[in-house]
């Protein structure tokens, strides 16, 4: 098994700059009733599409947040878990700084 600092090394070659200091926050809401919209939140780089993290809303108010991530724009896939609606695509949805 690598060290961290090996496996690190290979993440950043991988992926950039996997430790960012950007951040992308928002909430995952059902338009039709406005409650939040269980399920897990993708977040893909773009404009390769390279998934990047995933993240679990806050049950109560659907807010999400990506924290460490590289500078750049993004795709956000909110994703029904219920099944009850189609899952919902934001794009280009830029980081900011932390």
């Amino acid at each position: 098994m690598p060290s961290n600092t090996t496996f690190a090394s290979r993440c950043y070659s991988l992926f950039g700059n996997a430790w960012g200091k950007n951040r992308i926050a928002g909430k995952a809401i059902r338009a039709a009733d406005n409650s939040p919209m269980p399920g897990k939140i993708y977040l893909l780089k773009n404009p390769s599409f390279l998934f990047v993290r995933i993240a679990l809303p806050d049950p109560a108010t659907g807010a999400y947040l990506f924290e460490h991530i590289a500078a750049g724009t993004y795709t956000v896939i909110a994703d029904d878990a219920e099944g009850v609606f189609n899952s919902a695509i934001a794009r280009p949805v830029p980081s900011e700084p932390m």
